[in-house]
């Protein structure tokens, strides 16, 4: 055999020894280990996940979070030698590790919760829980914890690795938004406002508020409290508001957590309206009255498409001619195509008065309708005013003989003082009679009734 030969044989047989020794070792630590298992009697145990909030949840913790439970399930395999052991998790497993002890039971306070071992068979798993805080300064990515398993005893510890998932933080934007209808004019009611918003964040956001608040707008629809919005997730967030009677360029601030975007809108003026009446007096059963309004556009838009209606009630009708019953159907609508700014309108109405109408002022209304430039939306303005009926001559007196208790004491006195100037007139008839009757009887004069003349004193005066 050459030298280089029985040189190459020698270093083969080395490392065949080297092998065996290594081999050797492993099993005679692997004895001594289990034989210091057995004689400190920690039962053996495997771990069989890692739950944030819930077991079996799929919800991941993000940074920042605090008074998150933490689950490992923990299922003894072995359940020799049981008593006195206790498991516990163990946030300080490696050094750097973004965990630290939460305790709800005490402010700022750390308290690691330990879990009897003692008497539990075999397969028995033990939701082994913690309430952690999560720095806001760790990363997303996979941390390797503990439970740590352990008994009054010197050196007895036994840690079980265990891999805990922590997401990266969250990041809300807002995407977009939009308002329903896309031109808000002062005034309007029920324009919706939505607010898109996305996570492009690591990490899911918790608890957070959406809110939306204007001094242009009174907001009808109160905030929404989002407990959980997954990474990656687009949600629509929409807001019923109604505009204040202003105009021109405002602003609306959306409220997303700490952040708060301002939003530019512009409310847009509609037009205005200066509406007088005249009006004549009303009474009952009259008809063919004259009611005069004149409109005068005030404001800077033209409006287009006018239509003034007339609103009465009941006992007040619009006078239709008996040669045209048709024309009942459109009596109280006048319509005009265009009305510029400052330009005046007069609109007379012919109304009968019902024969059943009360002495009383009856609310009546004078509605205008338009529209601006052509557009789908129509506007009006509302004139409020009273047609007052005022009574005839006879029924201001029969009004009169209203047999109120001041009207019955006036009635009665009127009477009385009837009877007693009868009764003095009949006594000064009487007392007159009376006085006649005592008077004494006069001689009856002379008759001047015709007699005859002697024929002899005829003759006489004839001559």
């Amino acid at each position: 055999m050459k030298f280089w030969e029985r040189k190459k044989v020698i270093q083969l047989n080395k490392n065949r020894l080297l092998a065996s020794t290594l081999v050797l070792l492993a099993i005679l630590g692997t004895l001594g280990l289990a034989s210091n298992v057995h004689a400190q009697s920690i039962p053996p145990a495997a771990v069989t996940g890692s739950y944030w909030y819930s077991e079996n949840s799929t919800q991941l913790a993000s940074p920042g979070s605090n008074y998150v439970p933490l689950i490992v399930p923990l299922e003894i395999t072995d359940n020799t030698a049981l008593s006195g052991y206790t498991a516990s998790v163990n946030l300080t497993y490696h050094n750097g590790l973004p965990f630290n002890y939460s305790y709800v039971k005490g402010l700022n306070k750390a308290q690691t919760d330990y879990y009897s071992l003692t008497g539990l068979s075999n397969g028995t798993v033990i939701p082994v829980t913690q309430l952690v805080n999560i720095s806001s300064n760790a990363t997303e990515g996979i941390y390797q914890i503990a439970i740590t398993i352990n008994s009054t005893t010197p050196g007895s510890a036994v840690n079980i690795p265990v891999n805990v998932a922590v997401l990266g933080t969250p990041k809300l934007t807002l995407v977009n938004y939009f308002t329903n209808p896309p031109e808000i004019y002062q005034n309007e009611k029920f324009v919706q406002f939505t607010a898109v918003v996305s996570n492009t964040g690591a990490g899911p956001a918790k608890n957070t508020q959406f809110s939306l608040s204007s001094s242009a707008f009174n907001i009808t629809t109160g905030a929404y409290n989002v407990s959980y919005l997954p990474s990656g997730s687009v949600t629509n967030y929409t807001f019923l508001m109604n505009a204040h009677n202003i105009t021109g360029q405002n602003t609306i601030d959306f409220h997303m957590g700490a952040q708060t975007f301002t939003i530019p809108v512009y409310l847009h003026n509609y037009g205005s309206l200066k509406i007088r009446s005249s009006l004549p007096t009303l009474t009952s059963g009259a008809s063919k009255l004259l009611e005069t309004f004149n409109i005068t556009n005030t404001g800077s838009n033209t409006l287009l498409d006018v239509n003034v209606h007339l609103l009465s009630p009941s006992v007040v009708s619009i006078h239709v001619s008996s040669s045209n019953p048709l024309g009942a159907l459109t009596a109280n609508n006048f319509t005009i195509a265009q009305l510029n700014p400052g330009q005046k309108i007069t609109v007379t109405y012919i109304v009968d008065v019902s024969s059943a109408a009360q002495s009383v002022s009856y609310p009546a209304q004078l509605v205008v309708q338009w529209h601006l430039n052509n557009t789908a939306k129509q506007f009006y303005q509302t004139y409020n005013f009273n047609e007052s009926v005022s009574p005839t001559a006879i029924q201001q007196f029969k009004s009169s003989l209203t047999f109120t208790p001041l009207n019955m004491v006036v009635l009665a006195v009127i009477v009385i003082l009837i009877v007693a100037l009868v009764a003095v007139s009949a006594r000064s008839r009487r007392i007159r009679k009376k006085l006649q009757s005592n008077q004494p009887q006069r001689e009856t004069p002379p008759s001047l009734e015709h007699k005859e003349i002697p024929e002899k004193n005829r003759e006489e005066r004839k001559n």
